[in-house]
């Protein structure tokens, strides 16, 4: 997938998004600007993350994106938000195999994270509101389900939600 691409196809889909009447006032719907070089990096070194991450390279692209209106709202989270996120005891494993390192690395409007390996493994988790402790998250108890078998196609089920929630396709499948 070509990101830069994918961003000009999101941006075209934000503005349509922005001409619906949901019958309040719309939030912030955005693609923020690239990712600063020096936090990038402090994120590559504080999770470990491969420098050829999908995840990586995306914040090359974007900074983090806001759909705050798309189904119960879709956010993927700037580099500093990450950062944050990990001082304060975001999850960077799961209890079921904390031998397996995650980056929650967004969210929906319903307290649910999304979350990727941290390692070379490509899949993409959806963590629903749960517990975490020591930056575990408790999956034995709320379990997560596989959202898509890599970050592409991820990011193409974001942007087919989108697509759905305009058509106001009331059969559709949300990742959330």
């Amino acid at each position: 997938m070509d990101l830069a691409i994918w961003l000009v196809h999101l941006q075209s889909l934000i503005e349509k998004l922005e001409t619906l009447d949901l019958g309040y006032p719309l939030g912030n719907h955005r693609i923020y600007p690239p990712a600063d070089r020096a936090t990038l990096q402090r994120l590559i070194q504080r999770v470990g993350l491969f420098p050829a991450s999908p995840l990586i390279a995306l914040y090359t692209y974007c900074d983090g994106i806001n759909l705050p209106d798309v189904h119960n709202g879709y956010f993927i989270h700037g580099v500093a938000s990450l950062l944050n996120g990990l001082e304060r005891g975001e999850p960077t494993r799961l209890a079921s195999n904390p031998t397996h390192p995650i980056i929650a690395f967004g969210s929906d409007g319903g307290g649910g994270r999304f979350a990727t390996r941290a390692d070379e493994a490509a899949e993409i988790l959806f963590l629903p509101s749960g517990a975490v402790h020591n930056a575990t998250f408790d999956d034995k108890t709320t379990p997560t389900k596989v959202l898509s078998p890599d970050f592409t196609d991820f990011l193409s089920r974001l942007e087919s939600d989108i697509t759905a929630f305009l058509a106001d396709d009331r059969d559709w499948n949300y990742i959330s």
